[in-house]
């Protein structure tokens, strides 16, 4: 059986080997990702694929954000909170297919690789659409009653251990 020593020895070589082996791993990984995108720069249309998926990325984000807030509203409880978000989510989800086709299409008509002629990277619009999920989530949240706390949940559970109080 070895001594302790040696044991804290072989656990600190190991232990020190392997955070060299993970920090060289990830330079390696980083030198070959800068490389790689060196090379991509000298193929043309991989520039209008990236602006295709950057201008795809908003649009996506927010339909989907709008899409799943549409159906958990469908089951909220108090009818005019309820109106208010699906009429909100509604004309939201229509803007964004608006924005999207129109960006698209100025996309294929022009080829812009900047991002400032395209309406989804409007700051107005996205401050305005973050703003909305905001203030109707704020709004939905205080439309419901108040959640018992585990105090009166005790309490309602059992009701004889607080006779006396």
């Amino acid at each position: 059986m070895r001594n302790r020593t040696s044991n804290f020895i072989m656990l600190f070589g190991t232990l020190f080997f392997t955070i060299i082996g993970v920090l060289l791993a990830l330079v390696v990984v980083f030198l070959l990702i800068r490389l790689l995108f060196g090379v991509l720069s000298y193929i043309p249309w991989i520039i209008y694929l990236y602006v295709l998926m950057i201008l795809l990325f908003p649009s996506v984000l927010f339909m989907s954000v709008y899409a799943i807030f549409f159906k958990r509203t469908l089951r909220y409880p108090s009818p005019i909170v309820k109106w208010i978000s699906l009429s909100f989510f509604c004309i939201a989800f229509v803007a964004w297919i608006v924005v999207f086709t129109l960006d698209i299409r100025l996309f294929f008509q022009m080829g812009h690789t900047e991002l400032e002629p395209y309406l989804s990277f409007n700051l107005l619009f996205l401050f305005a659409n973050v703003a909305g999920i905001f203030l109707i989530g704020v709004m939905q949240a205080l439309a419901l009653p108040a959640e018992k706390d585990w105090m009166d949940k005790r309490k309602e559970k059992h009701p004889e251990e607080y006779q006396g109080l």
